[in-house]
């Protein structure tokens, strides 16, 4: 139908339109528009003319319903049908290309498609989405769509690309001029007799040589031809000598000869000297020939001068290199250098040794190196630890001479042990991969690049429910920030998963991101595929997640963000704040009268122990006291007592002396008796007045007062003072009487006889006045005590 002169009305009466079903209307050309129909194929419509519109896959929409159709480009359309897939169809009926379950869908029943503003082909599958990069500068090249053959080696000569795989040769028609050659159209056609390993694909003089598992084969008309039958060969390297026209053949065992002969290329035989399987062979300027073998290390080879023999040198450890396995020679810049797995080494002639290399290792370091190849541009691709990358002197994105670029969609997909590159030119760059050969445009790689973006998808609480609080549906993030909602997250929320990605799904594999959570993070993360984020635990506060994105060319979006706040818990409140400072301001207080109550406590405590300390010390200072009286009394005993010592010792010897004269005296009274005429002698007078005159001598009594006096503290005054009466002979009767000495004692130091003793105690009783019944001894001794 259409809409003309306000109204619907029929654009066509065809039969077919009156019976099947319409499923697409598309662009043509002008005025011209394509028709898709469920089961009756594809028409234009033209001036009300609905004319069958033939295709290469008419055979296929015969047998399968078409469900939908696209405009993919001004000249290209896609067919999504039930069961065969995706056709990509031109605008002159031919098959571009099918996008099935071949070439990677879930499913071959195609239910809608959509072309995004990139290009990109997205297809509504039976069960699931898929989306192909129809535009993409990378392509994946399968001669045989069954099989998905590896590939090993790519080659275009003469009008004809060739592919070497796992099981034979295969060649396709392209247009040399075409600068991108993926979009040439055709089909491949395998090389008869080359079923097998295809490992090299050359032309040289104008033959195309073909290394194989079984042998070397020259290819003519489509088909190969032998040349050195049975011998597995490697490569062919031409000599330097253009006009031998010879070259070397890398074989399985050693090195061949060929030549070419009038056209044809012969076998030479066999270079005697060498028997090991040489995959890399190569000329250095000096014309020596440089070989490797994996497990056992570069060979330096000198060719005789007729070709047939030769000498070598082995290369190993010992001679500069980090190992003597995984060790492949290259030529670059010129120079003979070996991919190592630890970065890059040179041939240094002076030394005859390799060293580490003065031009690649800034970008390899030690880095395990597999591949290396200089392209016409003098740049350098590589493999590396699995990773296709260029060196790229031609244009720098640094401040070096260089610049390196990575190509992550080609990540693990070449042949490991067996890479291969070969940069044509800069619209066509073929890589050999595990499933067919991969198609690299360079000059569209780093010419396609729409201005990156990234979205924040979704923002979610993590707990015992997840909660989405943001599913990147609304337009918050292209507000101006002071114009933004933010969301207000109770404390119980505190863990957030942020998901992010960007739409440039063609860059998918390309794109890493890095992110900052403002108010928590300091800095940028490190840059990471991950489209994902968590925080936990985040303290209450305002945060903004910040993501963005870059590519492997370097290119940065413009950062997106996120803005939301966590409220705080219920014990972070204010009014929690104010209660810990009522509750604080309490605690103050009962601690200020705690803090007094425990300082009158101690107050009263130390006046106690104050009082406990006076009361020790007041007893010690007695106790000290008791014993200085006691220490004074034991002086005042022990003077008493030495004065009584004294003053016995001289009441002995005044006894001692009044016995002695008494004796003496005794003794010349018997001799007076014993002899007459003796008393009237002078001298024998003299003699007896003397005693007499020493026994009334005073002068020990004196001396014997003086110590008395001292015993007894003046006891003789005291006495005298309480009874004036008495004489100085009562005096020393008193005394003699306080020492309490007996009679006879008495009688020698008064000189009296012991009934004159008997005669002045009864005198002094009297003058004393002392009762019959009373002790005269314990009267004296009272008298001092009441002195």
């Amino acid at each position: 139908m259409e809409f003309k002169n306000n109204s619907w009305q029929s654009a066509c009466n065809h039969p077919v339109l009156k019976e099947g079903l319409i499923t697409g209307i598309l662009d043509y050309r002008d005025d011209t528009l394509l028709i898709t129909t469920l089961k009756n194929g594809i028409y234009l419509l033209h001036d009300s003319q609905f004319i069958r519109k033939p295709t290469l896959a008419d055979p296929i929409f015969n047998n399968d319903r078409i469900y939908c159709a696209v405009n993919v480009n001004k000249n290209e359309f896609a067919v999504g049908t039930t069961s065969g897939g995706c056709f990509i169809i031109n605008l002159d009926g031919k098959l571009i290309q099918t996008i099935s379950r071949t070439e990677g869908l879930q499913n071959n029943n195609i239910l809608c498609l959509f072309l995004d503003k990139n290009q990109n082909l997205w297809m509504g599958l039976d069960n699931g989405i898929d989306m192909t990069a129809y535009n993409t500068a990378i392509k994946r090249i399968l001669p045989d769509k069954r099989n998905q053959l590896a590939g090993y080696a790519v080659r275009l000569i003469g009008g004809k690309l060739y592919i070497g795989t796992s099981d034979g040769l295969y060649s396709v028609p392209v247009d040399p001029n075409n600068p991108d050659l993926s979009f040439s159209k055709g089909d491949f056609a395998r090389i008869a007799n080359t079923g097998g390993q295809v490992w090299h694909v050359n032309e040289v003089n104008n033959e195309i040589l073909m290394g194989h598992h079984e042998g070397s084969f020259a290819i003519r008309d489509n088909q190969a031809y032998p040349l050195l039958p049975g011998v597995g060969s490697w490569l062919f390297s031409p000599l330097p000598f253009p006009e031998n026209n010879q070259l070397l053949v890398g074989t399985y065992n050693g090195l061949q000869l060929l030549q070419n002969v009038g056209g044809n290329v012969i076998s030479k035989g066999k270079i005697e000297g060498i028997s090991e399987s040489l995959r890399f062979v190569l000329f250095d300027n000096e014309n020596n020939v440089w070989a490797s073998h994996p497990y056992k290390g570069i060979y330096k080879i000198v060719l005789s001068a007729d070709k047939k023999t030769l000498t070598y040198k082995i290369y190993t450890k010992a001679n500069g290199l980090p190992s003597d396995v995984n060790n492949y020679v290259f030529n670059i810049k010129s120079k003979i250098v070996v991919a190592t797995q630890k970065g890059i080494y040179e041939y240094n002639a002076s030394s005859d040794k390799f060293v580490s290399s003065n031009i690649l290792p800034p970008v390899f370091n030690d880095q395990p190196i597999q591949y290396l190849n200089e392209d016409a541009d003098g740049n350098i691709w590589f493999e590396c630890d699995k990773k296709v990358g260029m060196i790229d002197y031609r244009k720098s994105m640094s401040a070096e001479t260089y610049s390196i670029l990575y190509f992550p969609e080609l990540t693990n997909k070449l042949v490991r042990g067996f890479e291969y590159i070969y940069p044509y030119n800069m619209g066509n760059i073929f890589i050999g991969a595990e499933k067919g050969v991969y198609h690299l445009n360079l000059r569209n790689y780093l010419a396609h690049v729409s201005p990156l973006a990234v979205l924040i998808g979704r923002v979610k609480t993590v707990g015992i429910m997840d909660s989405i609080i943001y599913g990147g549906f609304d337009d918050q993030l292209n507000r101006r920030a002071d114009e933004r909602k933010i969301s207000a997250l109770p404390n119980a929320l505190n863990s957030i998963h942020f998901e992010y990605s960007s739409p440039q799904y063609e860059q998918e594999r390309n794109i890493e991101y890095s992110y900052q959570l403002v108010g928590f993070d300091d800095q940028w993360s490190t840059w990471t595929k991950k489209t994902e984020k968590d925080y936990t635990n985040l303290p209450y506060g305002n945060y903004t997640f910040i993501v963005k994105a870059r590519t492997n060319l370097g290119n940065e979006s413009r950062p997106v963000s996120y803005a939301f706040k966590i409220l705080p818990a219920w014990y972070q409140t204010v009014w929690a704040y104010i209660i810990y400072g009522c509750i604080f301001l309490a605690l103050v207080y009962a601690l200020n009268q705690w803090q007094k109550e425990k300082f009158l406590q101690q107050q009263e405590k130390y006046a106690k122990e104050q009082e406990h300390l006076k009361y020790m010390h007041q007893l010690e200072m007695d106790r000290n006291d008791k014993e200085i009286v006691k220490l004074q009394n034991d002086k005042l005993e022990s003077d008493v007592s030495h004065k009584n010592k004294e003053l016995a010792n001289a009441t002995m010897h005044l006894v001692e002396r009044g016995k002695l004269l008494s004796k003496i005296k005794e003794e010349l009274l018997r001799i007076q008796r014993n002899t007459p005429g003796l008393a009237t002698s002078a001298d024998f007078k003299r003699l007896i007045n003397t005693i007499n005159d020493a026994e009334k001598n005073d002068k020990h009594w004196d001396q014997f007062v003086s110590h008395f006096d001292e015993v007894y503290s003046d006891y003789l005054t005291a006495l005298k003072n309480k009874y004036p009466t008495l004489t100085a002979t009562d005096l020393k009767l008193c005394a003699y009487l306080r020492m309490n000495l007996s009679s006879k004692e008495l009688s020698q130091l008064m000189n009296i006889s012991v009934r004159g003793v008997e005669i002045a105690r009864y005198r002094l009783r009297k003058k004393l006045n002392i009762a019959t019944e009373e002790n005269l001894f314990d009267f004296l001794m009272n008298i001092k005590m009441e002195h």
